[in-house]
Order: structure tokens, then C-alpha cells, then sequence
């Protein structure tokens, strides 16, 4: 695709106008503030590495008028400055980064969204709040039904259902509703650019923010995140 200098203008770090080399930490000193950025990249340039999240993710990014996730991600890539082999095909943990494999990187993308959607996060970290006691409550309920003997054979047995069967129903719909809020907000944050992995990634996000949990946490994930990477990316011949 073809662009000008000022496609760019309105994404929050205009990574563009800065030259690919030049420390992004010095240029856009908020980087340095979170812990995220911090994250290793394994063998990726986090410059790099940034210059493809600012990219991808920016709600100013030109790059939302591509509809299709991946191929967003692959133009984000090149733009950022990564390249490809003799055979056309990116490095094994760059596929991994498009495909949301890499959990500190997912970390830095959850931040990065977080600059221009920090309302849309507040309301989304409050509906997850919400589902999860709806939830529990759901789970919990009891509804508990009356019946009335008749007094002979010749009456019948009354039936009578409480009140709890209308609060059940409600439950079911606050839950219905909270569910279809929530991806609402989590396109928007994400700019209609999240992924199943990305979105698991989002739940530990807000799970760590929420109970403060510690860097041992982080080392679990990124495990588990190794693990599942495995049937998705085989080792190249």
C-alpha cells in the first residue's frame, strides 16, 4: 500500500517520523514509565518490535482500514522495518509475534492500547467485575418451587414458581448482555485487532493489575505460552 507522511499524523507515538535506529526510549519518553516495555523480545529488535504494535494497534494508525487481521499485522510488519528471508517468509518468533504467541509482547500491546483507550479500559476491567459476579451468583442460585398438595384425590397438586425464576432470568440476561459489552470494548481498545491468544493475554493483564501479582506469575504464563506455541509453531526444517 501507498502513503503519505501524514497518514500518520494522528497515531499517538508517529513512530514514522522517527528513523529507523534512533532510541524510541530517548524519542517518546512514556515508553520508559512501564514496566511492559521492559519486557524481553527474545532474538526481535524491541525497537522493532515497538515500531509493529504502534503499527498495528494505534487507534490513528492508517493501517485500520484493513479489515483482515493478518493481513494488518503483515503490512504493520513491514512498515516497521522487518524482513524476510530468500523465500519471502518471516523468522519463527516474528510469526509468533503476529500470531500473539509471545506473551511480554503481548504485554507491551495491551499497554500500548491502553494510551488511547484508558476509559475503554476502566468500563471494560468493571464489566469483566460484573460478569464474573454474575456469574458466581448464577452458579450459586437456588430456585426453589412451591407446591400446594391437593387435599383428596379428586384435587389436584398446585404448582407455584417464586420469584426467583424471574431474578434467574435476569441474571441470565445482565450475563448475556455484560458478555456482548465486553467484546464491544475489547475491539474497540484493540482497534478490532485482538485475537484469541491476545484476549487471554488481556484477562492476565487485568487479573495481575487487579491483584498485584507477582513477577513469578509473569514466569508461569510465559511458560505456558511456550507450551501452546509448540503445536502452533513446529521448529523449521
Amino acid at each position: 500500500m501507498d502513503y503519505i507522511e501524514s497518514d500518520f499524523d494522528n497515531m499517538y507515538l508517529n513512530v514514522r517520523k522517527v528513523p529507523i535506529g534512533e532510541d524510541l526510549f530517548k524519542v517518546f519518553p512514556i515508553l520508559s514509565k512501564y514496566k511492559e516495555f521492559s519486557g524481553k523480545t527474545g532474538n526481535l529488535k524491541k525497537e522493532l518490535v515497538i515500531r509493529y504494535i504502534v503499527y498495528a494497534f494505534d487507534k490513528g494508525s492508517p493501517l485500520n482500514s484493513i479489515v483482515d487481521i493478518m493481513e494488518r499485522r503483515v503490512e504493520a510488519l513491514k512498515l516497521a522495518g522487518f524482513k524476510t528471508d530468500a523465500r519471502g517468509k518471516y523468522p519463527r518468533f516474528v510469526d509468533m509475534m503476529v500470531h500473539s504467541i509471545v506473551p511480554t509482547i503481548n504485554q507491551m500491546i495491551i499497554r500500548y492500547c491502553l494510551f488511547t483507550g484508558d476509559t475503554d479500559y476502566a468500563i471494560l476491567v468493571t464489566y469483566e467485575d460484573s460478569l464474573i459476579k454474575e456469574l458466581d451468583r448464577l452458579m450459586s442460585f437456588e430456585n426453589p418451587i412451591k407446591i400446594k398438595k391437593g387435599r383428596n384425590d379428586a384435587e389436584v397438586d398446585e404448582i407455584f414458581y417464586n420469584e426467583s425464576n424471574e431474578k434467574k432470568s435476569a441474571l441470565i440476561t445482565n450475563i448475556s448482555n455484560l458478555r456482548k459489552l465486553i467484546g464491544e470494548l475489547k475491539a474497540e481498545l484493540f482497534s478490532n485487532n485482538i485475537d484469541l491468544f491476545l484476549e487471554r493475554s488481556l484477562l492476565d493483564f487485568i487479573e495481575a493489575e487487579r491483584l498485584e501479582l507477582s513477577p513469578e506469575f509473569f514466569a508461569k504464563q510465559t511458560k505456558d505460552w511456550d507450551n501452546i506455541s509448540k503445536y502452533y509453531f513446529p521448529v523449521r526444517e
